[in-house]
């Protein structure tokens, strides 16, 4: 009897995981699927700019405390005061205040789905996805709300995993979470990859749409 090459990288709580959000997913139509990608792009999209923000108020934190505590520069010469520490301020706050809205903003959307009229089939998703892995699931419903074959598979029936390398394996355990192991959104239905190319990897990121037909 072959083994489940899933089972092999992945916790039993994180296979179990895997299964349930395919169960959910099998329930969705075009637009439930639509409907989340629209809302999953506009997390990123206002986490991005929120980040952003803040990464820009860190960086330039030291300078402006010189300038409004009116105290005598240690630098005078230089536009930035501390340069070294305003770099590690600004991409502190920018990663701090990313991830806080994102977490935020998706907790906020898992609430408002439940609001009446409630759609049973997205609110079962929504359960079943984490905010860490965000871009995953936006690129996945883009996808999957313009072109059907890119629609997971049951993971039960795996016979082979796609992303199943050596550098997946030796991450094996808590550290692989089950979106990179059946590669969601990456793969079609007949197990081929579609990478995205570098400008729309860009565009994802950052809350924008995605080609079509990548």
């Amino acid at each position: 009897m072959s083994v489940n090459p899933l089972q092999e990288i992945l916790t039993g709580q994180q296979f179990q995981q895997c299964v349930n959000f395919y169960e959910a997913d099998q329930r969705l139509d075009q637009n439930d699927r639509l409907t989340i990608a629209t809302a999953l792009q506009s997390i990123a999209l206002k986490s991005n700019l929120v980040g952003y923000t803040c990464g820009m108020l860190g960086f330039f934190a030291p300078t402006a405390y010189f300038k409004l505590a009116k105290k005598p520069a240690p630098t005078p010469w230089f536009l930035i005061q501390y340069p070294f520490l305003s770099l590690c301020l600004g991409f502190g706050t920018l990663i701090v205040g990313n991830n806080v809205t994102t977490k935020h903003l998706f907790n906020k959307a898992k609430q408002d789905v439940t609001q009446y009229p409630p759609n049973a089939n997205v609110y079962n998703i929504w359960q079943n996805m984490s905010y860490q892995n965000i871009g995953a699931y936006t690129l996945y419903y883009f996808r999957t709300s313009f072109n059907p074959m890119f629609i997971i598979r049951d993971p039960r029936l795996a016979t082979k995993g796609p992303l199943i390398d050596e550098k997946l394996r030796q991450k094996q355990g808590n550290n692989t979470h089950f979106t990179d192991a059946v590669g969601l959104g990456n793969y079609d239905n007949q197990g081929n990859r579609h990478d995205l190319g570098v400008v729309d990897k860009l565009k994802l990121h950052h809350g924008f749409d995605v080609s079509k037909d990548t």
